[in-house]
């Protein structure tokens, strides 16, 4: 039977709520054709109304988490192959499939193996799960850059910059970006491409290089302060102490963030959101402690 039948074939079982039988087919589907993003789709949904139908949304997400240590395992000892991470991130994702901080470990693996548009569906699956996913919305403006869509990169950026604002980083992002689309709207029209237009190839690279958002340790101690100066004016911001904490992740300082989610935590103990984050600490934790094992048994 070929992919489209087996495709019909499982919706069919996932309009009976035979939903087991159909994330078989599904997953089937995409161990012989990893590319057919309809059946990646509709697995998706169709875990998730399995996960959901189960009526019991905690003690589901902590089984989950249980039945994901496997493939965690897994995924940490191949963390450096990105196919192996993908397949690893939807076995965790079978038990557990709103986990942003594997689906965002899955887009990466994608985005690194070459699967753009794996990755695209990844990230904005991330931004509805997660408004303002700081690095789903980066990923995507990314992408759609080397997409040569401008226009698409801006949205994106913009609502980085109203979650982040004030940023100059991402200021400055969005004028080169209105830059480079005002010069493709007045192109010659006989000009193939932007970097055609453009004679000198080495004035192009540096053009383009310089759209991309990089922040300086300097840029991201400026944001953090703005932060810090925010929470004094509203201490009990569990959103604010949150964000201060991913900053702390993103400099690697591992003590301040375990100590700012945890703060985060008391003030919103039950936030799903915060215990996600924590998990990725953890995770990121891990991934350092097996690193410096390797490093140790390479010298």
């Amino acid at each position: 039977m070929d992919a489209d039948s087996l495709f019909e074939k499982a919706s069919a079982a996932a309009e009976r709520g035979n939903y087991d039988y159909a994330i078989a087919i599904y997953r089937e589907i995409l161990a012989n054709d990893p590319d057919y993003n309809r059946a990646r789709i509709a697995l998706r949904g169709c875990e998730r109304r399995r996960f959901d139908e189960a009526g019991a949304p905690v003690k589901g997400t902590l089984l989950g988490y249980l039945k994901g240590i496997v493939p965690l395992v897994r995924m940490l000892l191949n963390r450096k192959k990105a196919d192996s991470v993908i397949e690893c991130c939807e076995d965790f994702l079978l038990d557990c499939p709103r986990a942003v901080w594997i689906l965002s470990r899955e887009a990466d693996a994608a985005r690194k193996a070459g699967r753009v548009d794996l990755a695209i569906y990844l990230y904005e699956d991330i931004r509805q799960l997660k408004s303002g996913h700081i690095h789903a919305l980066q990923s995507l403006g990314e992408l759609y850059e080397d997409k040569n869509d401008v226009r698409k990169a801006q949205v994106y950026y913009q609502e980085m910059l109203r979650n982040s604002p004030g940023d100059t980083g991402i200021e400055k992002k969005i004028r080169d970006l209105q830059a480079v689309g005002h010069m493709q709207d007045t192109r010659m029209e006989e000009a193939d491409s932007f970097k055609e237009m453009i004679r000198d190839k080495a004035k192009a690279a540096e053009l383009e290089k310089s759209t991309r958002i990089v922040r300086s340790d300097e840029e991201v101690d400026s944001v953090m302060s703005k932060l810090q100066a925010d929470i004094k004016q509203d201490p009990t911001n569990a959103n604010l102490v949150g964000k201060l904490g991913d900053l702390y992740l993103h400099r690697k300082r591992y003590e301040d963030a375990a100590k700012t989610y945890k703060r985060a935590q008391e003030l919103a103990p039950t936030s799903f959101a915060i215990r996600q984050k924590i998990g990725d600490l953890q995770f990121k934790r891990i991934e350092l402690f097996i690193d410096q094992l390797e490093q140790k048994a390479a010298g």
